[in-house]
């Protein structure tokens, strides 16, 4: 619960840095995958 909090609240306070951060996520598991 306490990390779905702070995801919640990093969100609000930066959403385009959490987008920049999950895409460059989706790209890494591609390359692992």
């Amino acid at each position: 619960m306490s990390t779905f909090m702070i995801l919640a609240t990093t969100i609000l306070v930066n959403p385009k840095l959490i987008i920049e951060n999950y895409w460059i996520k989706v790209i890494f598991s591609y390359y692992i995958i």
